[in-house]
């Protein structure tokens, strides 16, 4: 009788956690297809884009990761796509048995008219010590107030003192907020812990100011492929 009564009450909290999931996934997806509207963008609850194969070391992490929940659209004179992402770590315990450890962010992202090396810049947390597992150093700057807030990681120096001059210091100081920034080849990535729909529309604003504070000089000196020098 007892064992009975502890099937019961295993179902009945495996089937209440699976409609309480489901719930929140699907006023999550309604409040989604709003901002998306709101933005003139489209919306997606799946990835049409192979998002997750741009080459963010953000995209590399875990043992497994996915892509969902993806608006896309036109935003000033940008291209942008804003997407829910997440990986897991897999870790096995001493009985053999297996558990996944799940990481969800907020991103956006949109391509550069510049082909240049990666780059991340962001605040101390864990999407600044991708750098650090890639084995690149953390560059210091002359200005020592930036060095105590952000985490510079890049595989070329000079590149990283082209595209932080003192007009993207002062942007990134004021008003990057909670953000982490990936540039890679001709891509750009602004990612932050999973924000609510509401907030999705200020994370488009973020990227779109770190498009406008590229210096001048990194249009000139990291051409598009193809482009002429």
């Amino acid at each position: 009788m007892q064992i009975a009564v502890v099937v019961v009450v295993v179902v009945v909290a495996v089937v209440g956690g699976y409609l309480i999931s489901r719930q929140i996934t699907q006023k999550r997806r309604a409040a989604l297809t709003a901002v998306a509207t709101s933005l003139g963008f489209r919306y997606a609850p799946d990835d049409p884009f192979d998002t997750v194969d741009l080459p963010f070391a953000l995209f590399r992490r875990g043992d497994g990761r996915g892509v969902e929940n993806v608006l896309w659209g036109v935003a000033g004179n940008l291209a942008v796509r804003v997407c829910d992402y997440w990986y897991y770590d897999e870790s096995t315990d001493s009985k053999g048995g297996r558990s996944r450890s799940y990481h969800r962010f907020s991103c956006s992202t949109t391509s550069i008219d510049a082909h240049v090396p990666g780059i991340t810049v962001g605040r101390e947390n864990v999407l600044t010590r991708l750098g650090g597992a890639l084995g690149f150093d953390d560059i210091e700057f002359e200005s020592e107030e930036f060095n105590r807030a952000f985490r510079v990681k890049s595989e070329d120096r000079k590149f990283a003192f082209d595209l932080i001059d003192a007009r993207m210091m002062a942007f990134l100081l004021d008003a990057s907020s909670g953000c982490t920034f990936e540039v890679v080849g001709s891509d750009l990535l602004c990612a932050t812990r999973r924000v609510r729909p509401a907030e999705l529309p200020s994370l488009v604003q973020v990227l779109q100011s770190f498009h406008a504070h590229v210096p001048n000089l990194v249009w000139s000196l990291y051409p598009a492929r193809g482009s002429s020098p």
